[in-house]
């Protein structure tokens, strides 16, 4: 299971980012509009976002593993 991502929004889905960095995840969230999402960290430059889980679709987000990590929080 690999829930890393590359750092390429300034603003969700612009694509302007010039850092680049890889985005480690570092954090389980559940918000009632928009359901688990997983918090991501740059490895570069710090900047933290969040991204929806992915369900119901061909490369699903392992929700079960992630939560099973000892993360820091």
């Amino acid at each position: 299971m690999c829930l890393f991502s590359k750092h390429l929004d300034n603003k969700p889905g612009d694509r302007l980012s010039s850092c680049k960095g890889l985005m480690k995840p570092i954090q389980l969230e559940y918000s009632s509009k928009k359901g688990y999402q997983i918090v991501h960290e740059c490895t570069s430059c710090k900047k933290m976002q969040r991204n929806k889980i992915a369900f119901d679709t061909k490369q699903e987000d392992d929700i079960l593993s992630f939560m099973t990590l000892n993360l820091p929080y």
